[in-house]
């Protein structure tokens, strides 16, 4: 029994002084080596208090307790943003990516038995894309003075995310009542109709801000028309012909201006040009001289109108002189064109050749000096629903000789768009017809003079021997374009020698 008393004590002398210890001691604490973070990011915006990461950390005592804290040192520099509970790091401010987009803290760990460790950390701010917060618009006062496609203002908007690119345009919604009357080029807002602050003066439009993320914000405006004097844009005269037989103080034409302000007084003036034979009364172009048209044919004038508001506007016009057959006599059919009177009017299914007068009589050659050539009146044809149709005055043979070598006049006005004029003798009985558009007709309802040389039927037409002397078919040719129930009419139809 002593021997293993003995042999237990020896023992335990061996394990104490070679060992170190003795059955009985605790293994000795070990520090933490290392500190891992769950998660370093967090986005931007997020409220105060929101969770980043949970601390953990690296020590090789089983079962050990950690506590975590924020410490002072390399790496420190934003540990007041951040707080730890327990092993969870949180926020203790919002964050802007614009501002700062990474922070540094220093963080402990402390076991159990006081054995601590420190490590920094990178906190990385994450970027989130925010919706532009506002518009503005440079200027919403424009004058009705400008034109299409001038430049209202300059649009900008609010956004948070610095270098984000704004799209602007203009949108359906409340406020887009006028948005077709402007138009956006990248940020300028522009006109896209002509104003009138006398007819609109206030304007209504929605714009919406767009940023690379799509995100958007829209927004109502009023343009404000503000009316402003408008120049006169043209100058209008009513005639610019006149007859050289017209008296000294003769009206050439009536003077007008165009202007988009309707009140405007206009004041017409002569500004240039041959300004000795003309002058200007209120608003018409009178003659100061008599004029002569084998002296001088055409006259420029430069007339300027003001609009009594300082707005002007210059034109340069050409009047020509009209010069007067000197006639000594004719042989009349009939004549009169002023406030005319329908003495027949041809709806006709069949040809009518042969027309009477106002009294019912044959229609003859009626020699009159020519200024007496007044009493009949004017006929006016509306074609029939045929193919053709056509009508003439028959004169039972008789001669005008003398006037091979003049002219035929005749004044016609209407829409028939194919008229052919004739003449017949006992050798053709079938007329010989002209194009009356070769001779200054047009079918635009407007008076034109015809003056046609009687040498144009010299070689078809006895003129010795005329059974007809002028006659109207429609078309003026086969083939020719005839149209139903169209109207035209002629007066003044004479001979004259020259």
């Amino acid at each position: 029994m002593l021997k293993k008393v003995l042999l237990f004590c020896l023992l335990g002398v061996f394990l104490f002084k070679f060992l170190g210890c003795s059955p009985t001691e605790s293994p000795k604490n070990k520090p933490p080596t290392d500190i891992n973070l769950s998660n370093s990011s967090i986005q931007e915006d997020s409220p105060i208090g929101s969770f980043v990461g949970i601390f953990s950390c690296v020590d090789a005592d089983v079962n050990d307790e950690f506590t975590f804290s924020l410490i002072s040192g390399t790496g420190d520099n934003d540990n007041a943003d951040f707080e730890i509970s327990t092993d969870t790091l949180k926020t203790k401010k919002v964050f802007d990516y614009n501002i700062k987009n990474s922070y540094s803290i220093r963080v402990q760990v402390k076991d159990k038995a006081g054995e601590t460790y420190e490590k920094s950390f990178n906190i990385t701010i994450i970027h989130v894309n925010h919706s532009p917060t506002s518009i503005s618009l440079s200027n919403t006062e424009i004058a009705d003075t400008i034109s299409l496609n001038s430049f209202v203002g300059k649009l900008t908007a609010e956004d948070k995310d610095i270098g984000d690119k704004i799209t602007f345009s203009l949108v359906s919604g409340d406020g887009d009542t006028n948005n077709s009357s402007f138009k956006i080029s990248g940020d300028s807002l522009l006109v896209n109709t002509i104003l009138d602050a006398t007819i609109k003066s206030t304007y209504s439009i929605r714009i919406q801000a767009k940023d690379n993320g799509n995100a958007s914000f829209e927004k109502s405006f009023s343009i404000t028309v503000v009316h402003c004097n408008s120049a006169p844009t043209d100058i209008i005269l009513s005639d610019s012909v006149i007859e050289e037989t017209a008296p000294e103080g003769s009206t050439v034409g009536q003077l007008s201006a165009v202007d988009k302000d309707k009140n405007d007084k206009f004041t017409f003036a002569l500004v240039g040009g041959d300004t000795t034979d003309f002058e200007i009364f209120l608003k018409y172009l009178n003659t100061k001289t008599k004029l002569n048209y084998a002296t001088k044919s055409t006259y420029t004038l430069k007339i300027r109108v003001s609009d009594g508001n300082g707005g002007t506007f210059e034109k340069t016009f050409t009047i020509y002189v009209k010069q007067v057959e000197k006639i000594d006599s004719i042989a009349a059919i009939f004549t009169e064109r002023e406030n005319i009177t329908i003495l027949t009017t041809i709806s006709a299914s069949t040809n009518i050749w042969d027309l009477p007068d106002a009294e019912g009589r044959k229609t003859y050659l009626n020699w009159m000096p020519y200024d007496h050539f007044e009493g009949s009146k004017a006929y006016q044809i509306t074609t029939n629903n045929s193919s053709w149709s056509g009508w003439g005055f028959q004169t039972y043979n008789i001669s005008i000789e003398e006037f091979k070598d003049g002219r035929l006049h005749i004044a016609i006005m209407g829409n028939t768009p194919d008229i052919g004029i004739g003449m017949a003798s006992s050798n053709t009985q079938t007329p010989t017809y002209v194009k009356a558009t070769d001779y200054g007709y047009k079918p635009d309802g407007e008076w034109h003079e015809l003056w046609i040389p009687l040498s144009v039927w010299a070689s078809s037409v006895d003129f010795k021997d005329i059974t007809m002397i002028v006659g109207f078919i429609c078309p003026a040719y086969t083939g020719g374009n005839y149209v139903q129930g169209s109207m035209y009419t002629v007066d003044d139809i004479f001979l004259t020698k020259k």
